[in-house]
């Protein structure tokens, strides 16, 4: 757990803070109503979200989690009250909020804040007694929400509510914060155009969704942001768009392969290359979360697929350079300048999954076909299924009866399967419908 004053990471039987001196206030303890003492450390707390959520994106956090619950625990347990504002007159506190999203109140004046049935304790600031739900105004507008507590009475934000997976969240949000990075306490979404940023908070797991924050930015912290996600990483757009060959041959070979491999990072692949494991663990984005064994290449989106070809392309051609002249007079026909490498290729790591082996005898090429649950189902008994090499990049498998294999490499490690007709059997009709496979040894995730 974390220290609600400075957060400061905690044990559970500490009384005393040893970083700021402050005496522990836990989620469960029966304090009856919020003092003015936690009220003034709560406005700390806030302070260090806003300040975690501009430039945490460097430092591992932990002021933003500290800040209402753990971020460990799906509810906070502290007994609700009804606060006064200073003025004496007390709001009606609403108890449940799931059928409200707040994103709603992004733009709304104060006026308008103040009829949503969350107390007023300072000045511009809105809290819930169980310190679970805060909103900040600034100049009249909504700087800060925080969504906390039980996830059954929560509001939603852009309809991620709490108790949702990470995936679904950014999924949700992908449309109107379209810059997501990840973090080892879940995900940052910006919007850099309308300068605001969701950050969602989740359970190391679960993986699972239990605090939410909305900052509306400035100038000076979409340029602080920028600079500092460009510090993190090789390619830090990799995730978003199409990256560019200019762009990738601005860094070197090294730099390519860490770049091309920050990409599975970003998803939680855990390395078993001890260098990038090295490498990644000492960035505070990076949480191990799925073995090679169990990766899926469906989890990477369109652009981390094509930016991942695209860099191997560019570092072949670059660690190449060198020994091209060597390789001139050999590389004349298609046969010998086929790209396609040996070995296995998978779409996926489930049973259902596609796994197609490839292999040359001689001149020949040869391939068998099936799932990871039953691999050869095609070519698995009798020398594999024949190919014929077309050009450098293409390959044809005629089983027959008008039936038509194509596979097309991207790079040598790389290809897409079609079909001319059904095959008959619907395993490998799904696993040859234009599905793309790659050999994951070559490309260092396995």
């Amino acid at each position: 757990m974390f220290c609600r004053n400075c957060g400061a990471e905690i044990k559970d039987d500490w009384k005393i803070c040893p970083n700021c001196g402050k005496e522990i206030v836990r989620n469960n303890e029966n304090t009856g109503q919020v003092s003015q003492q936690e009220k003034s450390d709560t406005k700390k707390c806030k302070k260090k979200i806003i300040i975690g959520i501009i430039i945490g994106i460097i430092v591992v956090g932990g002021a933003g989690i500290a800040y209402g619950v753990d971020a460990n625990k799906t509810k906070n347990t502290q007994p609700k009250t009804t606060t006064a504002s200073k003025k004496g007159k007390k709001t009606k506190e609403i108890k449940d909020f799931s059928n409200q999203d707040f994103e709603d109140l992004v733009g709304k004046t104060e006026d308008e804040i103040k009829k949503v049935g969350i107390p007023k304790v300072e000045k511009d600031e809105y809290l819930t007694s169980d310190l679970a739900i805060n909103i900040v105004m600034k100049k009249g507008k909504v700087k800060l929400i925080h969504i906390g507590g039980d996830e059954k009475t929560s509001p939603s934000f852009h309809g991620v509510k709490l108790g949702m997976s990470k995936e679904e969240a950014e999924k949700k949000l992908k449309d109107a914060y379209p810059e997501t990075t990840p973090s080892a306490e879940g995900l940052y979404a910006i919007n850099y155009e309308k300068k605001e940023q969701v950050v969602c908070f989740c359970n190391v797991d679960t993986d699972k969704v239990v605090q939410l924050s909305y900052l509306a930015l400035t100038e000076k912290d979409v340029k602080k942001l920028k600079e500092d996600i460009a510090k993190e990483f090789v390619f830090p757009d990799s995730a978003n768009k199409y990256l560019s060959e200019d762009e990738i041959r601005k860094v070197d070979v090294d730099e390519m392969n860490i770049g091309r491999n920050e990409i599975y990072a970003r998803h939680g692949y855990i390395f078993t290359d001890e260098n990038l494991k090295q490498y990644f663990e000492n960035k505070y984005w990076y949480r191990e979360r799925v073995s090679a064994d169990q990766f899926k290449e469906d989890e990477l989106n369109s652009f981390e697929k094509k930016n991942i070809e695209l860099i191997k392309k560019v570092e072949d051609e670059v660690n190449g350079t060198s020994d091209s002249t060597d390789d001139q007079e050999t590389n004349n026909s298609d046969d010998t300048n086929f790209i396609g490498m040996e070995g296995t290729y998978q779409c996926g790591s489930d049973d259902e999954s596609g796994l197609i082996d490839v292999w040359k005898e001689g001149n020949d090429i040869y391939f068998a076909m099936g799932t990871q649950e039953n691999p050869g189902i095609l070519g698995g008994v009798g020398g594999g299924m024949k190919g014929t090499i077309k050009d450098n990049r293409t390959v044809t498998i005629d089983y027959g009866e008008g039936l038509i294999f194509t596979l097309v490499w991207d790079d040598v490690g790389s290809f897409t399967i079609t079909r001319s007709t059904s095959s008959g059997w619907d395993v490998i009709d799904e696993i040859t419908d234009n599905v793309t496979y790659v050999n994951a040894k070559y490309y260092g995730v396995s």
